[in-house]
């Protein structure tokens, strides 16, 4: 707002004060009464007047002011105005001149731009020339490589298979692996690869080169059949069986081979023995289906089968090694140990170092009591394999059978100590020590086998027979007690437990027992000897003669029990009696001194005066330190 303008404003409000100032004077009384007040109030009215008029023309003057003001002020809005719009076309004709340098200097700069251009295309089409002639260079020294490349390879791939052919596999591998580091991925060069790997026993590495021809070529099925055998090389016939069943339609003579030995190794015998069958039908003397049929056959214990295909193999395979072993089991098992023992000489031209074929040697010499031979075949066994206890066993049995019980009991011990629960070692030692009379380890022996294996009745028998030994009656009696239980017909347990029980005093036992083994089979001789020491212990006359009767029919008498027998109808005054079975004793030993000088006394006795001197000379002479025993010649 105009300063003026503002001043007039002012002015205008000072003198609206004024005039409320004016109005706001106390009004005159309305008091008629009062003379005087009707002249103040013409003076008032009059001064009022004037008043209005001079406030009239102060308004006045404040209108012509504000006028003036506003025209001011319209007149400087119109310079403002006129300044401003010089002013815009100052700018504008500024910017015009800014806007037309920029022009000039976008010309500028686009025309050197062009020029540049220019210069680049003009090195393009230069580079582009001098590239192409390179590309052009390039190409044709690509192609010579590519050409000498391919003579590489082709020099490869010529000598690889010479060098396959010749059985030199390391270096056809190394050359089937150069042609696949020269080459794209190539199906035929992985394939070969694994086939040289195989050849070298690396089946491992083999799988992965069929396994990688596979991938490029799916089709490639003998890769496939490569890498079911390789499975089956790895241990892993599960597998392979799987690999082989996808090309078992093919008439391929490797897929039904392998295809029957993985069923043959996942103990599938009899489908293998079919498939077996299958290609022997095609080649019956195939040695490698005959090899594993004798394999099947020996592993399901099938003899009839062993039997054929060993024969069949050793005449397609002479001097077969598995043929010759399976001969040499079907004979041992059928207990035909001289065909055996040759079966195992033959067998051992063609594996010297076997540890199975002297083993065997020596079980058919063993058991044809070339006992020599079997010594010196297992003492071979051992130096091959120290480690396998078998060989010791049957040879310390040999030591055992020729009586050299120090030995046996060396090398059963040794087998012991290295390992302590062996059964048959402890059943064998425990018969060496009693042997040897040593019976205190011999009932250790078996003891500690009865902790293994309680049910075992032999064992048992023989730790009664060592507590007998040892004079532990009760113990033995309770032991020979369970080998009864166990079988009511077990002659020499009742034996011993009658024994046992006469042992113990309990005669009625005894009797009882020795009764029941001669129930069983009288002609016992070890039940009729106990019987009639029994009959002659309880001074029975009437069974005792009886006995030793039918042990003398039976060739089985001893000379003490005619003695003893003698003694008894001696002291019962049966002098005939008595002197029969003298003469019986001194007819089974004539050097029975005591017999003797009692039949010459009863002889004496009896009036024979002539036969008791000739018997009491004989008694002299046999054993003279007796002579104070008979009662004639003075």
């Amino acid at each position: 707002m105009a300063e003026n303008e503002l001043q007039d404003r002012w002015l205008w409000v000072i003198d609206e004060k004024l005039v409320a100032s004016l109005w706001a004077e106390e009004k005159p009384s309305t008091d008629t009464k009062s003379g005087p007040h009707f002249d103040a109030s013409k003076a008032e009215a009059e001064a009022a007047q004037a008043e209005q008029a001079h406030l009239e023309a102060a308004q006045a003057e404040a209108a012509r002011a504000e006028a003036a003001a506003a025209e001011e002020s319209s007149r400087v809005e119109q310079a403002r105005m006129t300044a401003a719009r010089e002013e815009g076309e100052a700018l504008a004709q500024a910017a015009a001149a800014e806007e037309s340098a920029r022009a000039e200097q976008a010309r500028v700069e686009l025309a050197a731009r062009f020029e540049e251009a220019a210069r680049a295309q003009a090195a393009a089409a230069e580079e582009s020339a001098r590239v192409e002639k390179a590309a052009r260079a390039a190409a044709e020294q690509a192609e010579a490589d590519a050409a000498a490349e391919r003579r590489f390879i082709a020099t490869l791939w010529s000598n690889a298979q010479t060098d396959f052919r010749a059985g030199d596999y390391e270096k056809a591998l190394d050359e089937y692996c150069g042609i696949i580091e020269n080459l794209l991925p190539d199906a035929t060069a992985h394939y070969n690869a694994g086939v040289c790997l195989r050849k070298l026993g690396r089946s491992s590495e083999a799988r992965q080169e069929f396994a990688k021809a596979l991938d490029l070529n799916p089709d490639l099925r003998t890769a496939k059949t490569a890498l079911a055998w390789c499975d089956l090389e790895l241990g892993k016939p599960d597998q392979a069986v799987a690999l082989f069943e996808e090309n078992i339609g093919e008439e391929n003579h490797g897929v039904a081979q392998g295809y029957a030995q993985a069923l043959q190794e996942l103990g599938r015998y009899e489908e293998a023995q079919a498939a077996y069958a299958g290609l022997l039908e095609k080649n019956s003397s195939d040695v490698t289906t005959l090899a594993n049929l004798v394999a099947i056959a020996s592993r399901r214990n099938d003899l009839g089968l062993l039997a054929d295909s060993s024969e069949v193999l050793l005449q397609a395979q002479p001097g077969s090694p598995m043929a010759l072993a399976g001969i040499l089991t079907v004979k041992l098992s059928e207990e035909q140990f001289d065909p055996a023992f040759e079966a195992a000489a033959d067998f051992l031209q063609a594996e010297p170092t076997s540890y199975q074929g002297w083993f065997n040697f020596g079980l058919a010499a063993q058991q044809t009591s070339r006992l020599q031979a079997a010594e010196q075949a297992y003492q071979k066994a051992i130096e091959i394999d120290p480690n396998r206890p078998e060989a010791f066993i049957n040879l310390a049995c040999i030591c055992f059978e020729r009586r050299n019980l120090e030995a046996a009991q060396a090398l059963f011990e040794k087998l012991l100590a290295a390992e302590p629960e062996q059964i048959q070692v402890l059943w064998n030692l425990g018969l060496v020590y009693e042997k040897r009379a040593n019976y205190a380890s011999s009932r250790e022996c078996f003891t500690r086998l009865l902790a293994v294996e309680p049910e075992r009745p032999d064992a048992l028998f023989h730790l009664g027979y060592a507590l007998f030994q040892r004079q532990k009656w009760a113990a033995a009696a309770a032991s020979f007690e369970q080998c009864v239980n166990y079988r009511r017909s077990w002659l020499e347990a009742l034996v011993y437990l009658g024994l046992a029980n006469w042992k113990l005093g309990d005669l009625s036992s005894a009797r009882h027992r020795f009764d029941d083994a001669l129930t069983q089979d009288p002609l016992f001789i070890p039940a009729l000897h106990c019987r009639t020491a029994l009959a002659l212990a309880l001074g029975d006359l009437t069974s005792a003669p009886e006995l030793e009767a039918q042990l003398a029919d039976l060739g089985n008498t001893s000379p003490e029990f005619c003695y003893n027998l003698g003694v008894l109808q001696q002291e019962a005054n049966q002098p005939e009696a008595a002197i029969q079975s003298y003469h019986r004793a001194v007819a089974q030993r004539p050097a029975f001194g005591q017999a003797l000088i009692n039949l010459g006394n009863l002889l004496a006795s009896q009036g024979r005066k002539g036969e008791a001197v000739e018997t009491w000379l004989n008694a002299l002479t046999v054993q003279p330190e007796i002579s104070s025993l008979y009662s004639g010649l003075q």
